[in-house]
């Protein structure tokens, strides 16, 4: 039984919030806007993947789908800005020449106006999903070197800084 002042659902003998219609929150619009003729969108995304080296793609492409800490996500065009951090993985998109793939050692994706940016440390572009495989596994490698050699470099310097704290208490009157 609802009706005004009473709760729907599974309680139909609890009363409603008084105020509750002036605390609801007005719908959020979608994620992607669908406001060309037949619910197309007609203006494709400019994605710019950028590494420390130069510019690894820029072009204009027709879908895109990265992932984040939460899981796998879709830009398409028309799509509301978006700030996403990259772990080290695969994005991938679509463009004139079929799919594409991008292997990125983690990084940063900024989605403004119709422009996808993609800031990353390493990058490898490639249009076969094996290769692409090949590269994510490749800097994957790169990354554990790197994280072994930054774990010997920390092992070294707690060593050092033992060491000199046992000399100065030897030395301390």
């Amino acid at each position: 039984m609802r009706g005004p002042g009473r709760a729907g659902g599974h309680a139909p003998r609890l009363r409603a919030h008084p105020r509750r219609r002036l605390r609801r929150r007005g719908r959020v619009a979608a994620l992607h806007d669908r406001s060309a003729p037949g619910g197309r969108v007609s203006d494709p995304l400019r994605l710019r993947v950028r590494t420390p080296e130069g510019l690894l793609y820029d072009d204009l492409v027709s879908s895109i789908r990265a992932e984040d800490r939460d899981g796998w996500f879709g830009i398409l065009p028309g799509r509301r800005d978006v700030l996403a951090t990259l772990p080290p993985g695969l994005l991938l998109f679509a463009d004139a020449e079929g799919d594409g793939f991008v292997a990125l050692s983690g990084g940063l994706l900024a989605l403004r106006g119709g422009e996808c940016r993609v800031m990353a440390s390493e990058a490898r572009l490639a249009r076969d999903p094996v290769r692409a495989a090949d590269a994510l596994e490749t800097l994957r490698a790169r990354r554990r070197e790197r994280a072994a050699r930054r774990r010997d470099v920390m092992a070294d310097l707690e060593r050092e800084a033992i060491g000199r704290m046992a000399r100065a208490l030897r030395e301390a009157p």
